[in-house]
């Protein structure tokens, strides 16, 4: 037994209750049946009044198992009622016998009832009501057992023949009896067993009662003498005190709700409190916090305004340096190209030359500075225009190739001829600043060997393609820690005191910014000694296929026979893979024996070549050495065309080969449009040597012009004035000079211009003033201002614009992209 309770609660009943059947067996107690009437109509009320609050209870948890017992009490109660009423004395005497039997037996209906609930409610007992409908189903249970009851007792009462089962002292009624003892007995059980753990402790107790008064009746009464002797009326008491158990067990229940409310109450009243109290500490905290926050944020205030005054007091700094810087690295590098321009002997040449290389390698830095600043403001953007790669390519080629000179390096340029015909859309300038700052970095950690620069399609998407750059070389390369940190702002490979290579450190953290913009990315691949791979990508849009050299149509031979001497292995691969894009059939050689041997072999099989590509600097026999032997020997046909490749000084190679004859030069790093015109004037002007591709600077345009042009000089420098006077005089222009922005209206008013070149800074009235003025007057709304300044920082080009210019040249001025400029706004030049 498992239920504390009924572990001392039934061995003392059945004490009890064995004490009290000796005290029983041995008096002589007499009643009447107005006590039997009395005790019944108290056991009557006691079971509705248990019924009543099991049913309560019923509400409560929705059980079928306490619906049946509350209705099977109230069932019980009611039939004890009638019973109780008919058993007083008066209304006894007036009944018939019949009657009598027939209420005598209303009490075994009721237990009957009573004990049927019970065992039906424990099959039932895990089925739940929901909440909607268990005011309906007890009241129509309650309902079917009292019609059910009112039949019963009409049929018994309205009978003329009563069975043998409802009169007292028949076999048959004592049989049914026994075997209603045998149903409370099992009920009792089965509470015991299945619900003595959840509140059937005093139900069991109720039925294991109600078993013993039965037994009392049955097993005393049906031999007594006299009917209301003490066996009689302590079996009704039993049953009374039996029909308490609910009460006491639904009142225990109730006690224990309450307690468990009460304790949920103070555990919510305690919630409460301590919340009530965590809202205080919040509150504080709260107030303690939002004080620091404004405390804070009055702080941050004043670091950001602070911050803010700072890089205000930096930008005007590096503006301020910027112009006071470019102002005479303007002079420098213009006064320098003026001077290569003309006649010079040979070391004031080199001087020049050379000076001019320091100048722009100082320039290269402040540009960087520049960017920095920007990349740092989040302020770098991206221009969008049209271009090719190959003019891309002949600039970073003009700027590298005389540092590739001076140390003997071989720069190699490949690139897919098909890709070489594209017109892209994107930042060309920025395109060829990553390529530049690569190009150079290979060049500046290499002292023997190549440089290369290759370029393939990575990806295509529609009007779309992504191209993938590489810049190899074979200087000293890098160990993986360095590899890690070389693309970090101010970072450099070497750091020690003995260090051989400048630079600010700035430049791959600038290309890895730029590159990002143009939606790729850069990385390297190096080892110490091996030199170094850097690669990226850049996605480009896809205006159309064009091409820079548009020749003539002529009739090449077909198969055109080429033959390349080169001693580089890559350089042949490149200028081999050109050629395959033009249909001809290419033989290369490492060396000019082996040259030779190859072209006597070819006019003896009657297959002659047509070309030879020979380089001029070879170990061994040199180009020149091996175009002496070609046009010396009789077995190599004399209309064989040759032309000299060189990756060094042209001046010089024309210097030096004056007593040979040749059919052209090809300067290197050589291109795919470079080649294909070589071949196409070959054949056209056969035998006339050419110049396919002239000298990478404005000598090569002089002879187009401007004519009948005027334009507005407005400058305060005098050395500006005298380069930017030079410069726009040799294009044909007739130049008028201004000393400030008042001179500049003045002159306007006097004279007419076809465009303005308009200074920032200026005593008297600066440009922006200058220009404001200007376009107040409507008849110079339409007139070109360009902005030409010295002030290169963020937003200088922006401030021009909103000041009414058309368009920034920044200083130093670049000679060739100062008459791009003025070409965009004048029109084409015209050869004069």
């Amino acid at each position: 037994m498992k239920n504390p309770s009924l572990k001392w609660i039934l061995p003392a009943l059945f004490t009890l209750l064995l004490a009290g059947l000796a005290f029983i067996q041995g008096t002589s107690w007499r009643s009447s049946s107005d006590v039997h009437a009395l005790l019944e109509l108290s056991s009557s009320l006691v079971a509705v009044t248990a019924g009543v609050m099991v049913l309560v209870h019923f509400f409560t948890t929705g059980r079928w198992f306490y619906l049946l017992v509350s209705i099977g009490f109230i069932q019980v109660g009611a039939e004890e009622l009638i019973h109780s009423v008919f058993s007083f004395d008066r209304i006894w005497d007036v009944v018939s016998q019949q009657n009598r039997w027939a209420i005598s037996s209303t009490w075994l209906a009721g237990r009957a009832t009573l004990v049927t609930c019970v065992l039906v409610g424990v099959l039932f007992r895990d089925r739940v009501i929901t909440p909607e409908r268990r005011i309906s189903k007890a009241f129509t249970l309650n309902a079917a057992g009292f019609l059910t009851s009112a039949t019963l007792a009409l049929a018994i009462f309205s009978s003329d023949t009563l069975p043998g089962f409802v009169r007292v002292g028949t076999t048959s009624k004592q049989l049914i009896e026994i075997g209603l003892g045998s149903l409370y007995l099992l009920a009792a059980w089965l509470i015991f067993r299945i619900h003595r753990r959840a509140g059937g402790g005093p139900l069991l107790l109720s039925l294991l009662l109600c078993f013993i008064s039965e037994a009392f009746v049955h097993f005393y009464v049906f031999n007594a003498a006299y009917f209301y002797d003490a066996h009689w009326d302590a079996a009704h008491l039993l049953k009374l005190i039996g029909y308490f158990f609910p009460i006491f067990g639904v009142w225990g229940e109730t006690i224990k709700i309450y307690r468990k409310s009460r304790r949920q109450l103070v555990t919510v009243e305690n919630e409460v409190a301590q919340r009530i109290r965590m809202e205080s500490e919040l509150k504080r905290h709260r107030e303690i916090l939002e004080e620091a926050i404004t405390k804070r944020t009055q702080q941050l205030a004043d670091a950001r305004d602070q911050a803010n005054s700072a890089n205000a007091a930096k930008g005007e700094f590096l503006a301020n340096m910027s112009h006071e810087i470019r102002t005479p690295m303007n002079a420098i590098i213009g006064m320098t190209d003026l001077a290569l321009r003309g006649e010079l002997a040979p070391k004031q040449r080199a001087y020049l030359e050379k000076s001019s290389t320091a100048a722009r390698g100082l320039l290269v830095i402040i540009n960087d500075i520049l960017d920095f600043s920007r990349i740092d403001a989040g302020k770098l953007n991206l221009e969008s225009s049209e271009f090719s790669l190959e003019e891309v390519l002949k600039d970073v080629a003009d700027l590298c190739l005389m540092r590739t000179q001076e140390k003997c390096l071989e720069l190699l340029f490949d690139m897919d001829p098909e890709i070489s015909r594209l017109v892209l859309r994107g930042d060309r300038v920025r395109l060829g600043q990553v390529i530049l700052n690569l190009v150079y970095n290979a060049i500046k950690f290499t002292d023997r060997g190549e440089v290369y620069l290759g370029i393939s399609r990575a990806a295509s998407q529609g009007s779309e393609i992504t191209l993938q750059f590489e810049v190899r070389d074979t200087g000293i390369g890098m160990t993986a820690d360095q590899c890690r940190q070389v693309f970090l702002a101010f970072t450099q490979a070497d750091t020690s005191t003995t260090r051989r290579f400048g630079g600010s450190g700035l430049g791959l953290a600038i290309s890895t910014r730029l590159v990002e913009l143009m939606g790729g990315k850069i990385w390297v691949q190096s080892a110490p000694g091996l030199g170094s791979q850097f690669f990226f990508t850049a996605r480009f849009g896809v205006q159309g296929v064009g091409g820079r050299i548009k020749p003539d149509p002529v009739v090449l031979p077909d198969p055109l026979r080429v033959l390349a001497v080169d001693d580089n292995h890559t350089a042949l691969e490149i200028i081999k893979e050109s050629l395959h894009g033009m249909q001809c059939e290419v033989s290369t050689a490492l060396d000019v024996p082996s040259a030779i041997d190859m072209l006597v072999s070819a006019q003896i099989r009657g297959q002659a070549f047509h070309v030879v590509l020979m380089d001029w600097q070879m170990p061994g026999t040199s180009g020149l050495d091996g175009l002496r032997e070609i046009r010396g020997n009789s077995n190599i046909s004399k209309t064989l065309l040759l032309v000299m490749m060189t990756g060094y000084s042209r001046d010089a190679l024309k210097e030096a080969a004056k007593d040979v004859m040749y059919d052209g030069i090809v300067e290197k790093p050589i291109l795919p449009s470079s080649l294909h015109g070589a071949i196409v004037q070959l054949f056209g002007e056969a035998g006339k040597a050419f110049d396919p591709i002239a000298k990478r600077n404005d000598r090569g345009e002089a002879g187009l012009k401007w004519e009948g042009v005027r334009v507005l000089l407005v400058e305060d420098n005098f050395f500006n004035q005298e380069l930017a006077k030079e410069l726009l005089q040799e294009a044909g222009i007739q130049v008028t000079l201004a000393g400030d922005g008042r001179a500049a209206i003045e002159k306007l008013d006097q004279e007419e211009f076809d465009l303005v070149l308009m200074d920032w800074q200026m005593p008297v009235m600066d440009g922006f003033e200058a220009t404001r003025r200007i376009r107040e007057e409507p008849r110079f709304r339409n007139l070109p201002i360009l902005a030409m300044t010295a002030n290169a920082m963020i937003g200088d080009r922006e401030k021009c614009l909103a000041a009414g210019m058309n368009d920034h040249i920044p200083k130093p001025i670049d000679g060739h992209h100062l008459l791009k400029m003025l070409e965009k706004y004048l029109g084409p030049r015209v050869p004069i």
